[in-house]
């Protein structure tokens, strides 16, 4: 018998909220005009996507001429960084982490190897970015900070309002991904005024391949791309309506629901995490000193192979994820785990679990019976 699915991978990506599927159905079946159309099919079209403009914008308290729609959080990203390539922050140093997500660092690579100045800081043993790091890399009145909100593997959570005014009293502009922060804890840029923000939809039970970036100023930034109007002519084509509507949708519902929600996937981590202690088959939780989003637990297991266990736990209903890349036919070890200090046995050994609005205690309950039964099969991987 097939065994029943519990997904516990929802840093990745998350199931689409049955509100939210309905919304994206009823639009592609009755909204199907282009919102640069002149006619009255095309106003309505232009209507919903200043309606789901305004309920991104108000999930993050900013004003709906500020958001910027994408195809995801990658995008957004890209469209701050590759800004310093041209326009008003042509030459500007770029200052990020050594923990960003990959399209940032990819990015920063890039700049780097075409001669921009790019500097990485480190991060300690709780994946915290150090605030006089920050400041030494700081050339005032030309860099841009990139410093990512919540972190996606650990779920440690940035002082980003501590990091936001440091760079901003030396002059330095602020981009932050905040793709894992949204929906999980709160993001008010009235309280922390970062320049720019990248958010995803399918983060928050919304539709894969859409997102935005929230910007104070759009005047800073220049195009990856052109032939269109569309989005102040910074993102130019034919927008998703359906997908927007889908991430406003999900963004307005998640805004009704956070504190229940953050109460709910707290909960259900924190039993997880008890649980698992009291089998004891855990070394530590990764960023468990530091403050961690409510639904995350980076889990570093006592003589395992992380990858045998994921795939293990896979065939046994649950669902969950090293967060690593594969090369040379074996995974490669967390970067975001061996820059807090892990050796490379240890962020091998280590597993990520998300958990979402539709998981239950049931599911925490069966999840740490299969890890325990599955563990009990497995020896740790050896490194060569």
């Amino acid at each position: 018998m097939k065994p029943r699915e519990i997904y516990l991978d929802n840093n990745a990506t998350t199931r689409v909220l049955p509100e939210v599927a309905n919304a994206v159905g009823r639009v592609m079946r009755e909204g199907y005009g282009n919102p640069s159309s002149v006619h009255g099919v095309g106003s309505r079209a232009r209507a919903r996507l200043w309606e789901a403009r305004e309920q991104v914008a108000a999930s993050v308290s900013a004003q709906p001429e500020h958001v910027l729609f994408t195809s995801g959080a990658s995008e957004a990203n890209n469209s701050v960084i590759q800004s310093l390539l041209g326009g008003p922050m042509k030459g500007y140093r770029l200052v990020t982490s050594v923990i960003e997500h990959s399209s940032i660092l990819a990015t920063a690579e890039v700049l780097a190897r075409s001669g921009h100045e790019v500097v990485t800081v480190a991060v300690d043993e709780n994946g915290l970015v150090s605030e006089d790091a920050l400041a030494d890399a700081i050339v005032p009145g030309r860099t841009l900070v990139s410093i990512q909100w919540a972190n996606n593997e650990t779920g440690v959570i940035q002082p980003i309002a501590r990091l936001v005014d440091l760079a901003r009293g030396l002059g330095a502009l602020f981009h932050t991904d905040a793709v894992q922060a949204v929906g999980k804890i709160c993001v008010d840029l009235r309280e922390v005024p970062v320049d720019f923000m990248s958010v995803s939809a399918h983060k928050v039970h919304g539709p894969l391949g859409v997102g935005a970036l929230v910007t104070r100023d759009r005047r800073l930034l220049t195009p990856l791309f052109f032939g269109g109007s569309q989005e102040h002519s910074l993102r130019p084509g034919t927008e998703n309506v359906p997908g927007i509507v889908g991430f406003g949708v999900a963004l307005s519902l998640r805004t009704a629901r956070f504190g229940a929600i953050s109460l709910l996937t707290q909960d259900m981590r924190d039993g997880f995490e008890s649980a698992l202690l009291g089998r004891g088959v855990v070394q530590q939780f990764n960023g468990a000193l530091a403050e961690r989003l409510p639904n995350t637990s980076n889990v570093l297991f006592l003589d395992v192979d992380g990858e045998a266990l994921v795939v293990r736990l896979d065939q046994a209903g649950v669902c969950c994820s090293q967060s690593s890349a594969c090369t040379n036919q074996r995974p490669e070890p967390s970067y975001v785990l061996r820059a807090m200090g892990l050796t490379e046995a240890d962020a091998y050994a280590s597993v990520r679990f998300a958990f979402s609005e539709f998981n239950s205690m049931r599911d925490v309950n069966d999840a740490v019976e299969a890890i325990s039964t599955v563990r009990a099969s497995l020896s740790r991987f050896a490194v060569a």
